[in-house]
């Protein structure tokens, strides 16, 4: 988005007329990060979609998902997490790739299934699965709730939704950069979140992601 320079009184002085075109460029860095935030939302969530219909076990249409959510938004890791009911552990069912080898990617899954189960101490993750609602760290260093996976990532953000009476769905991402989540790209999850859930939902053979085949398409 572009708008015209508003017209500045020619009497002005000099300082007062590029105080006055300042003022606007300001408003145009503000503004145009924030639109295209917007279409990065758009594209992700159409293009989500369409992954889901993809002719693949549901577990991997959610991993080409979250790859897609990546590419198009620039956030740097995103996981989708499951608790089907109350006292019981949570389960990784799919996390992004992101162009890493099959031995790599089994190895981060690993390890971010440990973390999850982990019950050393409750994570942004168990704590939004236990309260259904979302959680944003604008910098994970200044948060006790924060449990490092991979120490370059500075902020997350996390949001879940119910599937029936006690089973919930969150969505977890992350980035490099402090405060990369701001209230579009939340109101984005929260809409990728909603798609995803009724797929997860009817689902009835979810297992951890370490223990599901990887189709050849994702090598």
């Amino acid at each position: 988005m572009c708008r015209n320079l508003p017209l500045v009184d020619q009497s002005l002085s000099w300082r007062v007329k590029i105080q006055c075109i300042d003022r606007e460029f300001l408003y145009l860095n503000a503004e145009l990060p924030r639109t295209l935030r917007y279409r990065q939302s758009e594209i992700a969530i159409d293009l989500v979609g369409k992954s889901l219909n993809e002719d693949l076990p549901l577990q991997h249409r959610l991993g080409w998902a979250l790859d897609v959510i990546q590419s198009v938004t620039g956030w740097q890791r995103g996981a989708f997490v499951c608790k089907r009911a109350p006292g019981e552990r949570s389960m990784l069912i799919a996390h992004a790739q992101t162009g890493a080898s099959w031995m790599d990617f089994h190895k981060d899954i690993r390890n971010v299934e440990a973390l999850i189960a982990s019950q050393a101490r409750p994570g942004v993750i168990a704590t939004v699965l236990d309260s259904g609602s979302y959680m944003v760290l604008d910098d994970v260093e200044a948060d006790s709730l924060y449990v490092p996976g991979d120490l370059a990532m500075r902020s997350e953000l996390c949001v879940a939704t119910s599937l029936g009476k006690s089973c919930r769905l969150a969505l977890n991402v992350e980035s490099r950069q402090r405060g990369a989540f701001d209230r579009t790209f939340l109101a984005c999850a929260t809409h990728i979140l909603k798609r995803v859930a009724p797929f997860v939902h009817l689902e009835a053979d979810l297992r951890p992601l370490s223990a599901v085949a990887v189709p050849a398409v994702l090598h």
